[in-house]
């Protein structure tokens, strides 16, 4: 049972439903209780205590108080990376969840052919524009790639509605702010869950993702089902992806994307490393109600502001305001 088919976009959600319940099936002869971000967090006693996190599952794990009455659970994501960061931030042995292989629910993509830059390509953006999806660097890196003479042009594609549709209108602010020397950027909107068959170019997906919930990304699936090339940030589940064409690409504050560009036209692809193997699940410990409770407990004290990347903002605030005082001394 899924829950939250609404806040998840209902194609994402069909399309990791089916392939988690079947790997269930196949694994344990179970169905398991599937949780997205903002999900209802009560389900009925007869689910299976097999519990699949997705998107925000800080924010999941806070409403386990709410959870229906077991002995106990498994709690299952789909991310090493985020594992390893989720145990971190909770202070927890990150042994206390399990990992469903990314590798059992997406189908490896082969024979790749190469990015070649001196022909005409789509960068594609497949998703939500909001400000921890980083389309801002996708803008930015699209037009130094353009500097440099390359004939390259960038698609946005995805489902704009409420919150998304006014995050897009400030990108478009900077897309018109931005003298072109190839093409300006396109606006496709939802082209549904067919949108790696539309007629592009020599098509390269892209995501410079740094949201702390990056734990599968389904259009990136998609893609690589697809067999297209990859530019990714270097981040979270980017950082697993095993791909013949995979380019991995670190984001950071500032960052002087014509450096980035020449760099990356200029350098063979990179494959990220297998992190564990991801051929194989990782089981989760079975975790009593009462665990879950204090956890809650304990992160609900600490208030809204839990997360890596709020802490890391806040520790340069800090670094910066000592600088100054540091100043003023001398």
């Amino acid at each position: 049972m899924l829950k939250d088919e609404i806040i998840l976009n209902p194609a994402n959600a069909l399309f990791l439903q089916k392939r988690i319940n079947r790997w269930f099936q196949k694994k344990f002869k179970t169905t398991p209780t599937i949780f997205s971000t903002l999900a209802d967090v009560t389900w009925d006693c007869q689910d299976s205590s097999d519990v699949v996190l997705l998107g925000d599952a800080l924010f999941i794990l806070k409403q386990a108080r709410y959870w229906a009455p077991k002995k106990s659970y498994r709690i299952w994501l789909l991310s090493h990376q985020y594992k390893e960061l989720l145990g971190k931030e909770l202070d927890i042995d990150p042994a206390f969840f399990g990992v469903i292989p990314r590798y059992e629910l997406v189908s490896r993509a082969r024979d790749v052919k190469p990015i070649n830059w001196k022909k005409p390509v789509d960068l594609i953006f497949a998703g939500r524009p909001l400000p921890s999806k980083n389309l801002e660097a996708v803008i930015l890196l699209t037009e130094a790639l353009q500097k440099l003479k390359l004939p390259c042009s960038l698609h946005i594609t995805g489902p704009f509605k409420g919150e998304t549709f006014f995050s897009l209108a400030r990108y478009m602010e900077l897309i018109e702010s931005i003298h072109w020397t190839y093409s300006p950027p396109v606006v496709h909107g939802n082209l549904g869950k067919n949108w790696t068959k539309h007629p592009w170019k020599n098509p390269i997906y892209i995501s410079l993702s740094q949201t702390n919930s990056e734990d599968f990304s389904v259009s990136l699936a998609e893609a690589e089902e697809a067999r297209f090339p990859l530019l990714l940030s270097e981040w979270l589940v980017h950082k697993e992806i095993i791909h013949p064409e995979l380019h991995l690409l670190p984001i950071k504050r500032r960052n002087h994307f014509d450096n980035m560009a020449g760099e990356l036209i200029g350098r063979k692809h990179h494959v990220a490393g297998e992190f564990i193997d991801l051929n194989q699940a990782v089981l989760p410990y079975n975790v009593s109600r009462g665990f879950l409770r204090k956890l809650a407990a304990k992160m609900t004290l600490a208030g809204d502001d839990f997360s890596i990347l709020d802490r890391r903002g806040s520790d340069e605030r800090e670094e910066r305001e000592k600088r100054k005082e540091g100043k003023k001394r001398r």
